[in-house]
């Protein structure tokens, strides 16, 4: 995802709509934070009225994204030099291949996450996944009890 560029928008309502969105670039800062940095024509953002989003969504070469999370916003502008004004978001997490077309809130109900080979790397034989729903299905606890393979020592 580093280094992808793609069209990006701030508000869920116009998600996919070439018209409403923007431009930009995400990559992983050296604290690990994900800079989302979006090129800002005058009359798109401003100082005043730009809220930090709940969430950016967007279409890049590495697929659909939707960056949760956002930490900050900051507004650069040219004032005469030879720069892009641009308009940059921090994330702290990312969610790949959402499909944008079906995507209508930012509130997640439920998040499966596949970390290949993770278990073999810590020597773990085996997980317990429990979790808790509130009344209205959203997710209000999540915790996975990880047990350590037995040790084994080859004869000499």
């Amino acid at each position: 995802m580093s280094g992808s560029i793609g069209l990006f928008w701030t508000g869920l309502g116009t998600v996919g709509s070439v018209d409403e969105g923007v431009a930009g670039h995400v990559y992983r800062a050296l604290d690990g934070e994900l800079i989302i940095d979006l090129v800002a024509p005058r009359d798109h953002f401003s100082l005043e009225s730009e809220k930090i989003p709940h969430s950016v969504a967007a279409t890049t070469s590495a697929g659909g994204a939707l960056f949760l999370d956002i930490k900050g916003a900051r507004y650069s502008t040219t004032k005469g030099r030879h720069q892009v004004p641009t308009r940059q978001y921090r994330a702290d997490a990312v969610l790949l291949g959402v499909p944008l077309d079906r995507l209508r809130s930012d509130d997640l109900l439920d998040v499966t996450a596949f970390f290949p080979g993770i278990g073999r790397w810590a020597s773990l034989s085996g997980a317990e996944v429990s979790y808790e729903r509130k009344e209205d299905g959203r997710l209000a606890s999540w915790s996975v009890k990880l047990r350590a393979a037995e040790p084994q020592s080859q004869p000499s």
